[in-house]
C-alpha cells in the first residue's frame, strides 16, 4: 500500500521535501528491535496461554466422558474475551519479571 503511486503522489504533495525509504519485508526484524525484544515475547506468551486454555477445555470434556468426536471448544471471541485480561497480565508480568529478555532482544535486533 505505501509503495503505491497514489500514496507516493499524496506524500509528495503533502511533504515535498520528504524522501520515502522502504525496508524490505524480510528485514523488519533487523530494524525494529521492539518486534524482536518485546512483541515476539508478548505474543508468544499469549499463544501459550491460549493453547493452555484450549487444552484444559479438551481435558475437561474428556473427563466428562465425552467421545473424542463429540469434543468441541468454543473459540468465539465472546467466550474467550473474559480470559484475555488475565492472559495479557501474565504476558506483561512475564516480561516485567525478566528484563534481560528485553535487553537480549535489543542485542539481537
Amino acid at each position: 500500500m505505501h509503495k503505491s503511486t497514489a500514496f507516493l503522489s499524496w506524500l509528495n504533495d503533502q511533504l515535498p521535501a520528504s524522501i520515502p525509504l522502504f525496508i524490505p519485508a524480510v528485514a523488519t526484524g533487523k530494524f525494529q528491535p521492539m518486534d524482536v525484544a518485546l512483541n515476539r515475547q508478548f505474543k508468544s506468551s499469549l499463544r501459550a496461554s491460549t493453547r493452555s486454555y484450549l487444552a484444559q477445555q479438551v481435558i475437561l470434556q474428556r473427563q466428562a466422558a465425552k467421545a473424542p468426536d463429540d469434543i468441541h471448544v468454543d473459540t468465539a471471541l465472546c467466550t474467550m474475551r473474559p480470559y484475555l485480561p488475565g492472559w495479557i497480565y501474565f504476558a506483561h508480568k512475564r516480561l516485567s519479571d525478566n528484563p534481560s529478555t528485553l535487553f537480549e532482544g535489543f542485542k539481537k535486533a
